[in-house]
């Protein structure tokens, strides 16, 4: 899958807040722009797994992304991207099919309760003073392996 995300601007460096947020406290995630770096936090019922990029975002206009690739069932690796870059990569497990949160989908701001602790006490932490130009949310379904065994007796 190649990265697609968010488009932004940032004017200056003080441009930072939330891109996207799923949920709240309890669970969901949120991909974000934060002291320059992008960020994704992954909240399983209070247990985060954080991905932060390993250089700034740069200023102007720039494509951030956040792709997940998997690796076995309820498993993958996650990838933050700026300009298609690679800047960050890590291992995560998915939490069972059940609700993430009763918070809804947010763009450009966290609303509610936040789904991380690193931007707690900044309100809604609302992208700005920056430009969030469009954002693209993008699923494909993975073909799960077939064994070999199988394989060879399909024809």
């Amino acid at each position: 899958m190649s990265p697609s995300g968010p488009l932004v601007e940032r004017p200056d460096a003080r441009a930072e807040g939330v891109l996207v947020a799923l949920g709240e406290f309890s669970g969901g995630y949120v991909f974000y722009v934060k002291d320059g770096k992008l960020v994704f936090d992954y909240n399983d019922l209070g247990k985060h797994t954080v991905l932060t990029s390993d250089r700034e975002v740069p200023l102007g206009k720039s494509t951030l992304s956040y792709v997940f690739t998997t690796t076995a069932e309820r498993k993958g690796k996650g990838a933050l991207f700026i300009n298609e870059t690679k800047v960050a990569e890590a291992g995560l497990a998915l939490l069972p099919t059940r609700i993430i949160s009763w918070e809804g989908f947010d763009v450009g701001r966290d609303s509610l309760s936040p789904v991380s602790s690193g931007y707690a006490g900044k309100g809604e932490f609302a992208f700005t003073p920056g430009a969030l130009e469009k954002v693209v949310i993008k699923v494909e379904r993975q073909s799960p392996a077939v064994p070999r065994s199988q394989a060879s007796n399909t024809r």
